[in-house]
């Protein structure tokens, strides 16, 4: 896609958003870690001690990205021009799995396992870090638009509230 937009002319931006994230009835990858803690399941595998890191994004983030990509100047009417949409710091499996477990009053039981021995779907060495430098320094989205702890917050007490949709093919993680 990225390739084909390179065959007009002018500036496009091209925003490359992490997994989005947010209260509501899709499934979401904090859903395995909530629907965990609520089963009071407290064993956790960790594919390689959880160091994969999820480039996420709050939805709110992405809605603040999408304005902010029509109404800006983009210095040097570069052309593409691509930004990273994610949350300001990325967490490692490990560590989303620690934030949700604060936010549930739950303690995890840790187990470090190698790749492939664990139900977790995103069992991924991750080679890259994304920054948001552009996204904040150019775009003008701020890190705290919203705060990833705050966005973390409100998608773990709606799926606490509400579960996702029981249709979904994602329930067994």
């Amino acid at each position: 896609m990225e390739d084909a937009v390179a065959e007009f002319a002018g500036t496009v931006v091209i925003l490359r958003p992490g997994a989005i994230y947010g209260p509501g009835d899709t499934i979401c990858r904090e859903w395995p870690l909530i629907r965990r803690a609520l089963e009071k399941r407290a064993e956790l595998a960790l594919p390689a001690a959880g160091v994969q890191f999820f480039h996420r994004v709050a939805v709110e983030r992405v809605a603040h990205a999408l304005v902010a990509a029509v109404t800006a100047s983009i210095p040097n009417k570069l052309h593409p021009w691509p930004c990273n949409v994610v949350d300001p710091y990325d967490w490692t499996y490990a560590g989303l799995a620690a934030e949700i477990g604060k936010l549930m009053d739950w303690e995890w039981e840790p187990k470090a396992v190698s790749f492939g021995e664990s139900a977790h779907p995103w069992q991924v060495a991750s080679p890259l870090l994304v920054s948001d430098v552009r996204l904040r320094d150019v775009l003008g989205v701020p890190p705290d638009s919203p705060d990833p702890r705050n966005a973390l917050a409100a998608t773990v007490r709606w799926y606490v509230e509400n579960g996702p949709d029981p249709e979904s093919p994602y329930l067994d993680w």
